[in-house]
């Protein structure tokens, strides 16, 4: 079986259960969004083909130095069969899984899940759960049908209110785009049902100042107590 990789990171600055974690980036998008960097855009193409075998030799590897693995970038659900298969090696080798996701494939998220593949989902909020709002996004093309990415993601969203997994969603806060607190409410609505859920806002670039991140961050605690937000 071959994978669609762009890169390992063999040490991640990004911490998970309290320790230091490692990376798979897999390639493939169903989200097309033009703020985001040019690694998450990435196209399935059989320049990044790696044999899976190759793969689990890494995670041998990487399990020396790390007790957890990310599979993420784009959307690495989109490779069903080779992301099942790396997950089920990882726990079978001792480490946690992660997997950050747009949400978009709720089938795959949920035989993960239910099959006790992954310890952690990442959720990439980076779009308000508005039909409107993406048709009128010019600069970021959509790939599948707006409706049909929409519809997937709330239906991942009830599902993981129906367990009781760890979920990390991340908001980028993008001037114009996602800046006010309609859009993060518009997000918090959706995710407020999930119980072991923590809402992280992110700035996109330096014109998204402390101040004003904060100020989303209270509007968060103020409004949905229920959401542990940072």
């Amino acid at each position: 079986m071959d994978v669609f990789l762009h890169k390992l990171v063999t040490i991640s600055k990004t911490k998970y259960f309290g320790k230091v974690s490692s990376e798979m980036h897999l390639v493939g998008t169903n989200v097309d969004l033009s703020f985001l960097p040019k690694d998450d855009n990435l196209k399935i193409d059989g320049r990044y083909s790696v044999n899976i075998k190759d793969l689990r030799s890494e995670i041998d590897l990487l399990k020396k130095s790390s007790k957890t693995i990310v599979f993420k970038n784009g959307e690495p659900c989109l490779q069903r069969m080779a992301l099942k298969n790396l997950a089920t090696y990882a726990k079978q080798k001792g480490m946690h899984v992660v997997i950050e996701t747009y949400g978009t494939l709720p089938n795959v998220i949920k035989d993960l899940v239910d099959k006790k593949l992954v310890d952690m989902i990442v959720l990439k909020l980076y779009f308000t759960l508005s039909e409107a709002w993406l048709n009128k996004l010019n600069r970021g093309k959509l790939i599948s049908n707006n409706k049909e990415l929409i519809n997937g993601v709330k239906e991942t969203l009830k599902f993981l209110a129906s367990r009781k997994i760890n979920v990390l969603a991340k908001i980028i806060v993008v001037p114009g785009l996602i800046d006010r607190n309609n859009d993060i409410g518009r997000i918090c609505r959706n995710i407020e049902g999930i119980r072991n859920i923590v809402l992280e806002l992110m700035p996109i670039d330096e014109r998204v100042n402390e101040e004003s991140l904060e100020e989303l961050k209270n509007f968060v605690r103020k409004n949905y107590g229920s959401i542990k937000v940072r």
